[in-house]
């Protein structure tokens, strides 16, 4: 784990049993332009999104928060000060930036993606929100894909890939063929355990589009 120096505060997390690092005060970051055009989506991120620090991925969220590198947008929305619209372009921007190519920051900007989830509509369904991304990301980022979704903390997300990518419009009706078609295209390391993956996944997909 990197160190954001020493003398921090540190605070103890009595759900996470884990020590994390509460360094960065909220006075000291410029909250920049903040859409507060819907008090009951803030009221509901403040319900299900505790203003807490934690660890994303073995790092302390402060070594994001630190970073010039990451938007102001995404900081705020970590820390309840932006509240995401469908009509507002920084929502987009936000979402576009887990397709980052910076290995470093997308993890964050990939836990930040999964709140949209949490929110649940009109993110969910909005064919050019978290539908279309979740296909760019699964399809580029396989190894990381799957990897993530092994993770017990990301594990619950599972149903929400499907269920986002099902909605998606697909350029095929063999849509378990395209999926393993692209996503075994793009492995970086294509072993026959992350083969199966693909293709349960894929029938996962399947299956939900049969449902509906």
């Amino acid at each position: 784990m990197e160190s954001c120096g020493g003398g921090k505060k540190k605070l103890f997390m009595p759900d996470s049993a884990r020590w994390t690092d509460q360094d960065v005060p909220l006075s000291e970051l410029d909250t920049g332009k903040v859409n507060t055009d819907s008090v009951g989506i803030s009221d509901e991120m403040r319900k299900i999104f505790p203003l807490s620090d934690s660890l994303i991925e073995g790092r302390p969220v402060s070594f994001y928060l630190n970073r010039s590198d990451v938007s102001q947008t995404a900081k705020n929305f970590y820390l309840l000060r932006f509240i995401p619209s469908v009509d507002n372009s920084e929502t987009y921007y936000l979402c576009d930036s887990l397709l980052t190519q910076n290995d470093t920051t997308r993890p964050f900007y990939y836990f930040l993606f999964l709140r949209f989830y949490r929110l649940g509509e009109p993110w969910a369904t909005d064919p050019e929100l978290l539908p279309s991304y979740a296909v760019h990301y699964s399809m580029q980022f396989v190894d990381e894909f799957y990897q993530k979704l092994r993770m017990p903390q990301y594990k619950w997300s599972f149903k929400y890939w499907v269920n986002s990518i099902s909605q998606n419009n697909i350029p095929t009706d063999d849509i378990a063929g395209y999926i393993n078609k692209m996503q075994s295209k793009n492995a970086k390391y294509l072993t026959p355990a992350l083969k199966r993956e693909i293709h349960a996944f894929a029938d996962s997909i399947v299956a939900h589009n049969a449902r509906e």
